[in-house]
């Protein structure tokens, strides 16, 4: 395909260029649907996160936007995960769900950010 697209009209080149910035543009635009995989910022990913009843409770490494989730831990009352830099960290002591979601930004820059399910209020007589 590329030997013919430099062989070509610059009309061509022209048409096809602007074809593959469409579906580029559509690709992003699925992934930001619903919370997608594909954030361009940290309020993006927070408000997706809170829609689902999560709060954030951590940041390893420095976030750079806009990023990509390649990757989830997941526990009940705590997370074990492992930094882009390789430190395991866990996070203990938490009631209900737990996740780090692991970004790369389009530079390759990796971060970690960690939120915990938060069910609401308290009940003050649950020991």
């Amino acid at each position: 395909m590329l030997i013919t697209l430099f062989g070509s009209t610059g009309r061509t080149r022209l048409w096809v260029t602007a074809l593959a910035l469409v579906v580029l543009a559509a690709v992003l635009l699925v992934f930001r649907a619903g919370g997608g995989f594909f954030h361009d910022s940290q309020r993006s990913v927070v408000q997706a996160q809170k829609a689902a009843g999560f709060v954030p409770v951590g940041t390893f490494g420095k976030p750079e936007w806009p990023a990509l989730i390649v990757g989830r831990d997941r526990g009940i009352g705590e997370v074990d995960f492992v930094t882009s830099d390789g430190q395991p960290h866990r996070y203990r002591g938490f009631s209900g769900a737990m996740q780090a979601l692991h970004f790369r930004s389009l530079s390759g820059r990796a971060f970690t950010l960690v939120f915990h399910q938060h069910s609401g209020k308290r009940d003050p007589l649950a020991h």
